[in-house]
């Protein structure tokens, strides 16, 4: 098995398990494997990739900036070596918008968010539906926006953020692990509907997501004990 196919192995694991170890020993391996794609190399992109992905667990295991910074950093690199037309930009858009609204979430600083929602939004504009990933894509801006409806209060943006949420759980299929993000978002932006418009209408809606996002979340947990 090669470093990279095995630390994406170990990724795998560390999001059933939620192990350290195993992410640890997984960023070591991307590391080796990045060492041994210096640039020209054409599989370069992918050891930045997969060596930024595994820093961004980290950091959201457990807060540390640095292995966020270096993630940006990493991802900003892939991007530049996959320009228009590279069918792997989309990919790249969305990895470093994702990374920046984890430090926008971190620094609150305004130009990391602006940043994500452009990126976010090239990125979905290069994934039609139903072009595999747009569902991810569409998770990745709807989460930007309501960080920035958060700071504006423009009920459009809001409402942009809400339409891009159901799209996306169209996109997921039933069961799917993935479908608790959207699930999850779209219940705080409706919560938030309600709180800036006084209307109660969604309430009905929240009871029916809620219903599955606990249902996931047991599911989820038991694929946890079971590793």
């Amino acid at each position: 098995m090669s470093l990279n196919n095995l630390g994406d192995a170990l990724n795998d694991l560390y999001q059933c398990n939620g192990e350290i170890e195993g992410l640890n020993e997984a960023i070591s391996l991307h590391r080796e494997a990045l060492a041994l794609r210096p640039t020209p190399d054409p599989d370069r992109c992918l050891s930045l990739n997969d060596l930024a992905n595994a820093l961004q667990f980290h950091h959201e295991h457990n807060g540390d900036i640095d292995a966020l910074n270096e993630a940006i950093s990493l991802h900003r690199e892939a991007l530049a070596l996959r320009p228009a037309p590279h069918p792997d930009r989309p990919q790249s858009l969305n990895n470093l918008a994702y990374a920046l609204h984890s430090l926008y979430q971190y620094n609150r600083n305004i130009r990391s968010l602006d940043e994500c929602i452009s990126l976010a939004q090239e990125a979905l504009a290069l994934r039609p539906a139903p072009t595999r990933y747009r569902a991810a894509t569409l998770d990745t801006l709807a989460t930007a926006l309501l960080s920035q409806f958060e700071r504006n209060g423009v009920a459009d943006v809001l409402n942009e953020a809400t339409s891009l949420l159901h799209q996306a759980l169209v996109l997921w299929p039933p069961g799917n692990i993935n479908r608790l993000h959207s699930l999850e978002y779209l219940v705080k932006a409706l919560r938030k509907r309600i709180e800036a418009t006084g209307d109660d209408q969604d309430r009905g809606k929240i009871e029916v997501l809620e219903a599955e996002l606990a249902a996931l979340q047991r599911a989820k947990a038991k694929c946890l004990h079971e590793w």
